[in-house]
């Protein structure tokens, strides 16, 4: 009986964890009526297809998301006339922001093409690929977004 009453406990902590996480770095607000479009587009076409499809324009949607986001952040932080940052911080975190961007994107197109390689030439691998970049921007989106939107709370307009 213990073990059951652990293994439940243990299978649901992750998710309580990740309700506060959200709470208290809640994610991009753009994303939700994205994942809402996405589950209603796959529940009113299914089919492999039809649902890499759904998927490709999230994605689109999203990535839509982060060049805005994106865009914002570097304009702040080139901002000269801000008195409440210093200049030398911020041209620091350009760098590093461009710097981390350049590799985030190889990383994303390296890993999501090794993800989708567990249907290596098969119907689902287009499907994966989609889903996995889909993963990999929204994560990227809310990271960036609970980093800067604390220095720069304009940016979550």
């Amino acid at each position: 009986m213990r073990i059951l009453v652990w293994t439940i406990f243990l299978s649901i902590a992750p998710l309580c964890c990740r309700a506060e996480d959200d709470l208290l770095n809640p994610p991009h607000p753009a994303l939700a009526a994205i994942q809402a479009s996405l589950d209603h587009c796959r529940d009113t076409q299914p089919g492999n297809i039809n649902e890499m499809l759904c998927a490709i324009e999230a994605d689109k949607a999203v990535d839509g998301v982060l060049n805005t986001l994106y865009g914002k952040i570097t304009a702040k932080l080139k901002q000269t006339d801000d008195p409440d940052h210093d200049i030398k911080d911020r041209t620091e975190l350009l760098k590093r922001l461009v710097a981390a961007e350049r590799a985030w994107i190889a990383y994303r197109e390296a890993e999501c093409s090794h993800e989708s390689g567990v249907y290596l030439g098969g119907s689902g691998e287009g499907t994966a690929l989609a889903y996995c970049r889909l993963e990999k921007r929204q994560d990227r989106v809310n990271n960036l977004y609970r980093f800067y939107v604390k220095r720069f709370p304009d940016i979550a307009n």
